[in-house]
This record gives C-alpha cells, structure tokens and sequence, in this order.
C-alpha cells in the first residue's frame, strides 16, 4: 500500500431497484435484485442463489415481521378477513400470506396467481421474463410443466448448508482454497429463526397440508438438482 497499490475486490455488489412491491420501497436500490435484472452482457456467467426450506422459510418471514411493517395493500382489505392484523398467530399468518399473495397485487400482473407465496416469488427471482410468466400462467402452463423452459440456469446453494456448499462452489469456480477456507467457519448473520423450535413447533399437520398444496410446484422446483 505504500507504493500506491490498492487491493482488488473479489467481488462487485451491484444495487438494483427493489421491483417487487408497490408499497413505499418501490424503486429503493437494494442487493436483493432478479435475474431479469441481469444485465445482458453478463447474463452468460455462472448465477447462485440460495435456496430454503419451504416450511422454515415460512417460519423466518413471520419471526422477522417484515409483513407487519410494509404492508402492501389496504389494511381496511385485510382486516375484513383478519381484523387483529398485524397482530396475527403463526397459523393466521400463513393463511394471510396466501390469501393476500402480495404478487398478485403488482400492477405488471394484478391478478389472483394460481401458485403459493413463495412460489411467485421464486417465479419473479428466476425465471426469465418473470412478470409476464405470472401474469399469464393458468393450469394448463403447470400440468404440462412449460415452466421447465422458462428457469434460467441457477446454482443453488442449500441454506441449511450454505457455509459448505458456498465453499464447494467457488472451488467450482477456480478460488484457491486458501482464499475461501475461513467461509466453512463463518458464523450465521440474519437469522430471524429461534434456536430452540423446529417446524414442527409451528406447524399444525392441517397447515402443513396447506403449504404442500398451495406451494407443490416450488417443493418441485426446489428437489431438482443443479
């Protein structure tokens, strides 16, 4: 550094507008961008992305209370169905969630989306024109799974073992090991989940069930391998 020299950076953070809500954050520059947003010169490199747990992801929206902060539509809508919003129990927050899917919200699609929450959501991240795949997409697009097109070419990584499977993967990708050994020993950041409860602690057979219906096409998507 005395002769002037400057480290590079092993990587490049680049902040996109958040496209996915209508609420107040629309347009705010976060990290938390979707592979549409890639711009085209780049859209040949490797893309990663995490995935989760269904049910435990569930689990971490509602410890994190994000919903109770930014609603995302008339909370005179809402309250005819759930008046104690936004002080709702676990069971009464999954069945707002699906009820008010707020995908289906977006002016780009405005219409009731035949899939679960989290399922849009992993529609609007990784598939290609992603707004027009959930404006458009009806049973006979799901039966005759034309969504298997559609999916850009994601690595995922499996939250559950994320330290080591982040390791894998930049192995993958040409970084000595010495570059990236302290990941296998880096601690969990965010974690909104209670150390001390499972799935089962949240989990109603009856609301599982729920889940397994409403977001069949992401457990699907999820089970396929890179």
């Amino acid at each position: 550094f005395k002769l002037g020299l400057k480290k590079q950076e092993h990587f490049q953070n680049l902040l996109l507008p958040n496209i996915r809500t209508i609420s107040e954050r629309k347009d705010f520059m976060n990290e938390h961008g979707i592979c549409d947003q890639i711009p085209e010169d780049h859209k040949s490199k490797p893309i990663a992305s995490i995935k989760r747990d269904v049910f435990a992801r569930y689990i971490s929206i509602y410890n994190y209370e994000h919903w109770k902060k930014w609603p995302f539509l008339d909370l005179e809508i809402v309250r005819e169905k759930f008046p104690k919003y936004p002080e709702l129990g676990f069971e009464e927050f999954v069945r707002f969630l699906i009820e008010f899917n707020p995908l289906s919200y977006l002016p780009q699609i405005n219409r009731k989306i035949p899939v679960g929450p989290l399922t849009s959501q992993y529609i609007l991240f990784y598939f290609k024109n992603s707004f027009q795949v959930l404006k458009k997409m009806d049973a006979e697009y799901l039966s005759e799974k034309k969504y298997l097109a559609d999916r850009y070419k994601v690595h995922f990584l499996d939250q559950a073992n994320l330290n080591k499977d982040l390791y894998d993967f930049l192995l993958q990708m040409g970084y000595e090991k010495n570059r990236i050994a302290y990941i296998l020993d880096a601690p969990k950041t965010n974690n909104s989940t209670p150390k001390d409860k499972g799935v089962d602690d949240y989990f109603s057979e009856e609301l599982k069930a729920l889940v397994l219906k409403e977001e069949s096409l992401l457990f699907e998507l999820n089970a396929i391998e890179n």
